[in-house]
């Protein structure tokens, strides 16, 4: 049987997998508004591409650096809330990795399947499986 202190910690990597899970949902919602940004800055530039005999070089250019400056701004405030979710689920998987081999050490006769089933036995009782 593993110990009840490595079982709570893998619940709690669980835990906040789940939450984390939740705010990713939250955040489609801007990844589609960025989309249609996309989606607007493509139809605005060829609307320039079609009607390029008709401006100058200078007003082109101009237009052109509009629109392709105000995607980049709307993906970096994207990014700005998709970073630190990215971060914290690559320190979840560095924890799941150091916990797994903190389980494996101290109890190197275990297999893995019994591992994966005394922790998702935990899981059920927390309703986070």
């Amino acid at each position: 049987m593993i110990d009840k202190i490595y079982i709570k910690r893998a619940v709690n990597i669980r835990k906040e997998y789940l939450d984390l899970n939740k705010n990713l949902k939250k955040y489609e919602v801007l990844v589609i508004d960025l989309k249609g940004k996309i989606e607007n800055t493509i139809n605005e530039i060829q609307n320039i591409i079609d009607n390029i005999d008709k401006s100058s070089p200078e007003n082109i250019q101009k237009k052109s650096m509009e629109y392709l400056k105000s995607l980049e701004e709307e993906t970096q405030r994207v990014q700005k809330f998709i970073d630190p979710v990215n971060n914290k689920i690559e320190k979840l998987q560095k924890e799941e990795q150091i916990l797994y081999q903190q389980i494996k050490t101290n109890y190197p006769g275990i297999e893995d399947k019994d591992i994966l089933s005394q922790i998702q036995i935990e899981l059920k009782k927390n309703n986070l499986s």
